[in-house]
């Protein structure tokens, strides 16, 4: 059965406010070095085929950690780093995490998120047993920067679901950030029941205190589900990078339209939708893809798969996989054009905030306490669950410091509410709940 974004009247209201921020994200332009990773010219070599780009920056040296593959063996994760932006790559000789065992749950691995934290690199990967068709589980390896040794958890730290639910054969691709706002990672992930080339595939969220134990949300899971007939995600979709700015999430996601007369890996293009909570997502670039497969003939011809996307030298870059038939697949570099002339300056002209409602549940009035670091062009606007403005408390230049708002209840339904606090680029959403 196709489905929609999980989404709230809110947040196309609240993240229409952000429009200069969002639009930064949409206007990728290939490097016309691409393919900057080519196939291995040795035939025989263990990582024939480049996969899954994972890139992180470490002291300005790109280092890139990705799926290899040879025809007829299960799949490696292989290490490189580039210093000059990403336009070349040198690669280690040998895997840095090998392949399992015949009947492991991790015989075949796919890195696919990895974070640098007080030097100590983690790493979130898929684990199959079976090459990625079905039974995909997430697994958890970590390593000191200057180690080459990796430590990896014995058992998955996320599995597919119990049966019945929407990813009961499967997860995937999982995307993972820490959150220093709640101290909480969080992990959005592709779930499937029926198998992996196959709808419906579609995006779950998950957190864990410790990036080893996590908790699925159950009460919105998927929080992405599949699009309306047509679209270009319309049979599944992924999560392939997660980026937290301005206090907004950003998702680059790979989807697939599920062409039926072609082979499964046809016609995989990249979208981009926000949310502020993670739960509720709005597909941005009027639904249509951010970047999308190459000319006929081109190395990227039937699908554009994305890695991993960070911010390198004030430019926003997108590493991504592409594949023609009969010339398996290679790493291609994108870059934001507009995200380097505006994005850098919107996120040093973010201001911190801060807001307090009290009491909450409100019953007839209640204290709105907020906090500007610095003067600017304030407002704060109330609105009720379906996304309608009920209340306009604030619309002026506003000093820097703590400031207090009387607000009067009395006259609002009971219901569930939120409070946005916009300043410059900046934008604080709080709820709250009318006894």
């Amino acid at each position: 059965m196709k489905g929609k974004l999980h989404i709230t009247g809110l947040l196309l209201i609240a993240l229409a406010i952000t429009t200069q921020t969002t639009n930064a994200q949409q206007n990728w332009v290939k490097d016309a070095n691409n393919p900057v990773m080519d196939n291995n010219s040795n035939t025989q070599a263990w990582d024939r085929w480049y996969m899954n780009p994972t890139v992180l920056v470490v002291n300005d040296t790109l280092r890139m950690w990705y799926n290899g593959r040879k025809q007829g063996e299960p799949a490696q994760i292989g290490h490189a780093y580039s210093v000059n932006g990403g336009i070349t790559w040198i690669t280690n000789t040998n895997p840095v995490l090998l392949a399992g065992n015949i009947g492991d749950w991790d015989r075949a691995k796919n890195p696919n998120s990895i974070l640098l934290e007080n030097d100590t690199l983690k790493m979130w990967y898929t684990g199959s047993s079976d090459d990625f068709n079905v039974n995909n589980s997430i697994g958890y390896a970590k390593r000191h920067l200057n180690d080459t040794a990796w430590t990896l958890n014995s058992l998955p730290v996320l599995e597919k679901g119990t049966s019945g639910v929407w990813d009961d054969l499967g997860v995937f691709g999982p995307s993972v950030i820490f959150d220093s706002r709640d101290n909480l990672y969080k992990m959005w992930y592709h779930g499937y029941d029926v198998d992996a080339n196959t709808p419906d595939g579609e995006i779950g969220y998950a957190t864990s205190p410790n990036g080893i134990n996590w908790v699925k949300d159950t009460l919105h899971n998927p929080v992405i589900e599949i699009g309306p007939n047509g679209s270009f995600y319309d049979t599944w979709l992924f999560p392939s990078a997660v980026l937290l700015m301005n206090d907004t999430l950003r998702m680059w996601f790979t989807g697939w339209d599920g062409n039926s007369t072609s082979p499964y890996y046809k016609f995989l293009e990249i979208g981009y939708a926000t949310s502020i909570d993670g739960v509720n997502w709005v597909l941005q670039n009027n639904a249509q893809p951010v970047l999308n497969i190459g000319a006929a003939g081109s190395w990227d011809e039937l699908q554009v798969r994305c890695g991993s996307v960070i911010v390198h030298h004030d430019s926003l870059k997108m590493f991504y996989y592409g594949f023609r038939g009969g010339s398996g697949t290679q790493i291609g570099l994108a870059i934001d054009t507009v995200f380097n002339k505006i994005g850098i300056n919107e996120l040093q002209e973010s201001i911190a905030l801060d807001m307090v409602i009290s009491p909450n549940p409100i019953n007839d009035r209640a204290t709105i306490a907020f906090y500007l670091s610095k003067t600017s062009n304030a407002s704060m606007v109330i609105y009720n669950q379906h996304g309608q403005v009920v209340a306009s408390l604030l619309d002026e230049k506003t000093q820097t410091g703590n400031h207090e708002l009387k607000y009067d209840t009395s006259a609002l339904p009971a219901g569930l509410y939120f409070c946005v606090l916009k300043s410059n680029n900046s934008m604080l959403t709080k709820k709250f709940i009318k006894m």
